[in-house]
């Protein structure tokens, strides 16, 4: 029998109620012992030992990387497969200031909830610790690796300075390039290959192109080695380039014609030419039917959720690559006010608060009501995959 919102509130608030200690104190210990990308060795220590006293089977070092975890719980019965991310990388020399540890804290609570749930249901709960969100893609990583195969649905939230469902987000990359060449003497130019002129010719390729790229597009970048003396002819010349934009393609486009752009002012003046990128964090697609779900689930607690406006400047996150390959939930729950804004020391800060703690026990409850509702109702999973498919034809279609 299909229960109603009131029911499945109800139902779970209790089983988030008995966790309250273990996962305060999962956040607050993650908070205090900050760890970076890919050296979350703590954190997801500290989580997979969790899970597995919860019964969930823990596999560890995920897709290759020694800080991912996934953990499993399967009932006696078919059904999808539910996964709740946690991430819990840290930023260097500030901390917790994107507040991660209540990322971790909520999904390994509706994670440990829902199992109570799942005989009932069937299908299977999943635990993806998900490392490096801020720099190196781990959830991309992860994808590439076979980690999210068997997952049907991936829910997490994220802390904000404003609660809302709906908000997208840029895809984004960062390019490297280097130009090798022959050092002399500034007297004698002509002895020397100049590596750093095509580096220059990059930049200004840069500013000529800018009104031919798609909107949104804007690149940012930096000499990271340009020389060290002005009388000497430059050996070697590095740039780095963040590129932002509004869809993961066009990040690749604007890759693609600066390396060929270096390649040709290389071979100009017989200058060596090599280039690298991160993965490509893609744009976000949160779902509209569940994230409408966690709003009903959020706001019959007391939070009022707003629906973001799509053309409200967004970061970035490898959630985006994801939501490319199945239905996501992405919301932002505040923990403070809208001034203090997010990657700073006040908010880092507010990531150890009262509010913070009460955030993470009210979106647990959201996210387990959700991940309950996915496993027993079937027409909410048939909308909610009509609405995915709908977005991903939408987006193959503009290109």
């Amino acid at each position: 029998m299909k229960l109603s919102a009131n029911q499945i509130i109800h139902k779970v608030e209790g089983l988030i109620g008995k966790q309250k200690e273990i996962l305060v104190g999962l956040s607050r210990h993650i908070h205090d012992h900050p760890e970076t990308a890919f050296q979350e060795f703590e954190a997801s220590k500290r989580i997979a030992a969790l899970l597995e006293e919860a019964g969930f089977h823990v596999e560890r070092n995920v897709a290759g990387i020694s800080t991912a975890i996934k953990a499993t719980f399967s009932s006696s019965q078919d059904g999808p497969a539910v996964a709740f991310l946690a991430e819990y990388d840290a930023l260097p020399e500030i901390g917790h200031a994107c507040g991660h540890n209540l990322i971790a804290a909520s999904s390994v609570g509706a994670a440990m909830a829902l199992t109570e749930l799942v005989e009932e249901t069937g299908g299977s709960v999943i635990l993806l610790g998900t490392p490096a969100e801020e720099n190196g893609g781990g959830k991309i990583m992860m994808i590439h690796g076979g980690a999210f195969d068997d997952v049907d649905f991936s829910l997490m939230m994220h802390p904000a300075n404003r609660s809302l469902i709906g908000r997208n987000s840029t895809a984004c990359s960062e390019l490297v390039i280097e130009f090798t060449g022959r050092p002399a003497h500034s007297s004698k130019p002509e002895e020397g290959i100049d590596a750093l002129y095509p580096l220059i010719q990059v930049f200004n390729e840069i500013q000529r192109q800018q009104q031919n790229y798609p909107p949104k597009v804007k690149i940012n970048g930096i000499i990271t080695a340009g020389g060290t003396a002005s009388n000497v002819i430059v050996d070697k010349a590095c740039g780095k380039f963040l590129i932002r934009a509004a869809k993961r393609d066009q990040v690749q486009m604007v890759i693609d014609q600066l390396t060929h752009f270096s390649a040709n002012e290389a071979e100009k003046i017989g200058a060596g030419f090599a280039f690298s990128y991160d993965e490509i964090y893609a744009e976000r697609y949160p779902n509209e039917v569940l994230e409408e779900r966690f709003k009903t689930y959020m706001e019959m607690q007391g939070e009022k959720m707003e629906v973001a406006d799509p053309e409200e400047p967004a970061g970035s996150s490898d959630i985006g690559n994801v939501s490319m390959i199945m239905p996501i939930i992405h919301p932002y729950v505040s923990i403070t006010n809208p001034e203090v804004a997010q990657h700073t020391r006040e908010y880092a800060a507010a990531s150890a608060s009262e509010r913070a703690d009460e955030v993470i026990l009210k979106s647990a409850v959201a996210l387990i009501a959700v991940g309950y509702e996915l496993l027993q109702d079937e027409k909410l999973r048939k909308d909610t995959l009509e609405t995915f498919k709908t977005g991903i034809q939408s987006y193959s279609q503009s290109y």
